[in-house]
């Protein structure tokens, strides 16, 4: 990119260079994002549980996935029987009562086993109908984790109806096999151990490899979704792994936790009833979708750190690849939209003076507020346009606290200087100490400087009285 805009203009070049590298703005992998490049993400993800409704859409997604327990353990069964005894599974799958609510679980054991105590020809009969009635349900409950996707990486649905259904069954039915497979190898194990003469050791062997093998399976069943769940060009295998780690990791422990909680702690069989082991078994479900949407979030969030093509296929130019535009490049001048630029300047003046990120947002829009109250007009629309996302914050926050400065600020106006110590007044009403307050208009005149030129920004410090003794 060739530089026309003098000194000041390669300054800001070279200075904003700095800040990708150190944001991780070229980074072709989570790994390559430095650590201030993971505060900037840890702040967003934070931000974005709260404003996409992480816990609403959890809720939903628990509610379609409960409707289609019953009918999948139904087609499960059936299934099934075609491999191996059913009336196994109940006994195969009980060891899950360590991680998964003891009486939830009960409910669905007892549905196994009152299924899988019919006689074939009954099981037969019942297939059809009971496999449809459970990817129907099931095929449900995935097209809401396939939402709850598109929330957490910002994504509208673009698949039609027919190829969302498709891929949509194809994951039930993924998740299906993989069960039967998991439950038929927990059979076909004791017996090939018996023939290598080893079978002393099977049903160690078998409480062992039981757990890192269902790890497994779960995080890469966490990682397809994550890659072909939300509508938008599959991210590559690198930007899908640590929220996928995440997810299984917490998954993993909240599991536990909950399960802890459910059996010594609450008695919801003393509030519901009946119900109370229904409710558990929700709660716990509830819990596990959180988690999984939260490792959506934070591996969406990795991806926007970076101008780096993140998806598979021929690499385009961000603003091409099909995912939110959060931290993208200008497809021809390599220059990061004006949102992320301001979060920068936010993160970047929180982090020097010391302060949480939304009270340095609101510190730096009522600064700029006053300074375009107060400047010479000219300079400081100058000034406000050039720093990205400041007219926003200008908008945002101008005429916080105005009008105020009490005693001090009218006292301060009789000697002169009266307007900067009014807004000192202002700040500090927000709970800023004078330090910080000197801190900031620093760092915020830093900032101005690299996007303004210094010609404009010391014309602003200039045209107010006092104000060149905080910068």
């Amino acid at each position: 990119m060739t530089d026309t805009a003098g000194p000041a203009g390669t300054r800001t070049l070279d200075a904003q260079g700095v800040r990708d590298a150190q944001r991780g703005r070229h980074a072709d992998g989570p790994m390559g994002i430095p650590a201030r490049g993971l505060k900037d993400v840890f702040w967003r993800v934070y931000a974005g549980v709260t404003e996409d409704r992480i816990t609403l859409i959890a809720a939903g997604v628990t509610y379609y996935l409960l409707l289609a327990l019953f009918p999948a353990a139904s087609a499960l069964v059936s299934i099934y029987g075609f491999v191996a005894d059913p009336v196994t599974i109940a006994d195969r799958i009980a060891f899950l009562s360590t991680i998964m609510p003891a009486e939830g679980l009960n409910i669905f054991l007892d549905q196994v086993r009152a299924l899988s105590s019919e006689r074939g020809a009954t099981l037969s009969i019942g297939l059809i109908a009971g496999l449809a009635l459970a990817l129907w349900s099931a095929n449900n409950g995935m097209k809401a984790l396939f939402e709850a996707m598109n929330v957490a990486y910002g994504e509208q649905e673009k698949r039609g109806i027919v190829k969302l259904n498709l891929m949509s069954l194809l994951f039930t039915l993924g998740a299906m096999l993989i069960a039967i497979v998991i439950l038929f190898a927990m059979g076909v194990v004791p017996a090939l151990l018996k023939y290598f003469w080893l079978d002393q050791w099977s049903e160690m062997i078998i409480r062992i490899a039981r757990w890192p093998l269902m790890m497994v399976f779960v995080t890469l069943g966490i990682m397809a979704l994550y890659r072909f769940g939300p509508s938008r060009e599959p991210a590559k295998i690198q930007w899908l792994t640590w929220g996928a780690a995440f997810s299984t990791i917490f998954w993993l422990l909240a599991s536990l936790g909950v399960s802890y909680y459910l059996a010594n702690v609450a008695d919801y069989n003393a509030t519901y009833g009946t119900l109370g082991a229904l409710i558990g078994f929700m709660v716990w479900t509830w819990v596990s979708v959180i988690i999984v949407v939260v490792g959506a979030e934070i591996n969406a969030e990795l991806e926007h750190q970076t101008s780096v093509d993140s998806t598979t296929g021929h690499p385009k130019p961000m603003g091409a690849v099909g995912i939110r535009h959060e931290s993208m490049y200008d497809l021809d001048v390599n220059v990061k939209t004006e949102e992320i630029l301001m979060n920068e300047m936010v993160t970047r003046v929180a982090d020097r003076v010391g302060l949480a990120p939304d009270a340095a947002e609101k510190a730096i829009g009522m600064m700029l507020g006053f300074l375009q109250r107060e400047a010479d007009d000219a300079a400081v629309a100058r000034m406000i346009e050039a720093i990205p996302g400041a007219p926003e914050l200008v908008g945002k926050f101008n005429g916080e606290g105005a009008g105020g400065g009490g005693l001090l600020g009218g006292l301060m106006s009789s000697f002169g200087g009266g307007g900067i110590m009014t807004l000192g007044q202002q700040l500090m009403s927000q709970g800023l100490g004078m330090g910080e307050i000197t801190a900031l208009a620093k760092e915020t005149m830093a900032v101005a400087r690299e996007h303004a030129g210094d010609e404009t920004v010391d014309t602003v410090i200039a045209s107010v009285p006092g104000l060149s003794q905080f910068v």
